[in-house]
């Protein structure tokens, strides 16, 4: 049952039903499906299964990791003969070091071995890589089960509280329900919100700039946050999500007399009900004002179209004007705190060096057993069937065979 458990069969049939559930989700376009109780069993599997592969794997890296000239029997079985003279060995040692092999050599009154191994670090690299592999799953179950998230809408110039399940998850135990329109100890001031145009005039991004108060304590000053390039603080992560204007307006007589704040491109009704006002920002940065006439079927006749900049002051009708004053950009971020976001990180950073072991070279042995008036026998281990040929072929060249 263990092996089973352990295999490379079971660890391929897990990989490929996560990978078909993913392509499916994708196709679909359900991303519910990476939080549903098939796939994370999958997950969960294939960490058991990749968990049991390392540690059956233990006993024989520690083996490897031992092995020394002890491990030369006299039997000289599987073994490459070679002329056994001194300049034969002598071109041997040479080329071990010349390879900077690490060298053990044991002298007998009738023979000489040597055992000669090199990238011994190589050894840990799967081992290694398979513990990151594990760390990564488990750093990614952390955030799964513990990531609070909300939105924070800000005006530029303004500030805006942390929603209350992220100033608990951060460690305000302080934090409490408070009423609309108070300000609690933690929150952001947006400083700047700017989209940003590529060399051809395109959009680019989505810049928002702020600065970060926790328990009154300003923590983050001029952070900036961008789509695809979220700002980090400690476990949390903000989010550019959406943005867009207000327009501020006054109007003066009538039964709409007062201050607004409209939204962008909205139809907004006004008293008589058979009017609607509507501000629209336009592509070169200017203000269009809109006044439509609606008719019992809702169809809409435009009465006022008029670009405004602020002050400007447009008759609705008779007795009855608008005043544009500006226009307030806003922001909307994404603020989410999790605790794993660290694990995964370490696990990245190992499979990083893992990897890095993999590129220095796969682990070889060369023993040799050199009988003072016979052959020279070399036996050469190495996993990696062309860098084990490849050294075959040199010590073939730079040997007399026997």
């Amino acid at each position: 049952m263990l092996k089973f458990l352990s295999s490379i069969g079971l660890a391929l049939f897990l990989i490929a039903s996560m990978a078909g559930m993913a392509v499916i989700a994708t196709i679909v376009g359900n991303d519910s499906v990476y939080t549903s109780v098939p796939f994370l069993g999958l997950v969960v599997a294939f960490w058991l299964n990749l968990l049991l592969c390392t540690i059956k794997l233990l006993p024989q890296l520690k083996i490897m990791w031992r092995r020394n000239i002890t491990d030369i029997t006299d039997t000289t079985l599987g073994y490459d003969c070679y002329v056994g003279n001194e300049e034969n060995l002598a071109q041997l040692h040479k080329y071990l070091q010349k390879g900077k092999y690490h060298i053990e050599e044991e002298q007998k009154e009738t023979q000489t071995k040597i055992f000669a191994k090199k990238n011994k670090l190589s050894l840990l690299a799967p081992h290694m890589l398979h513990v990151a592999i594990l760390i990564i799953l488990l750093g990614g179950a952390v955030i799964f089960m513990t990531t609070t998230s909300g939105g924070v809408f800000g005006y530029v110039d303004s500030e805006s509280n942390l929603p209350m399940s992220v100033r608990q998850a951060i460690g305000d135990k302080s934090a409490e329900p408070i009423e609309r329109g108070e300000k609690s100890d933690d929150y952001l001031s947006v400083q700047d919100f700017q989209t940003v145009y590529d060399e051809k005039g395109q959009i680019d991004n989505w810049v928002t700039r702020f600065d970060l108060t926790i328990d009154q304590q300003q923590v983050v000053t001029n952070g900036e946050t961008k789509v695809n390039a979220p700002y980090r603080y400690q476990n949390m992560m903000i989010y550019q999500n959406s943005y867009g204007n207000h327009y501020e307006a006054i109007i003066t007589g009538g039964e709409d007399a007062g201050g607004y704040v409209l939204p962008d491109g909205q139809h907004n009704f006004l008293a008589d009900g058979e009017k609607t006002l509507m501000f629209k920002g336009l592509s070169d940065g200017r203000v269009l004002l809109k006044v439509f006439k609606v008719d019992t079927e809702g169809a809409e006749e435009v009465l006022i179209g008029q670009v405004v900049e602020p002050g400007d002051i447009v008759a609705i009708e008779e007795g009855v004007t608008i005043e544009y004053l500006r226009s307030k950009p806003y922001t909307i971020l994404e603020v989410k705190v999790s605790k794993g976001s660290g694990i995964v990180l370490f696990g990245f950073l190992l499979a990083c060096v893992a990897s890095l072991l993999f590129w220095l070279g796969r682990y070889r042995e060369i023993m040799v057993i050199a009988e003072n008036e016979g052959n020279i026998a070399i036996k050469v281990v190495c996993k990696n069937k062309m860098v084990l040929e490849s050294i075959q072929k040199e010590l073939d060249q730079q040997l007399q065979k026997g």
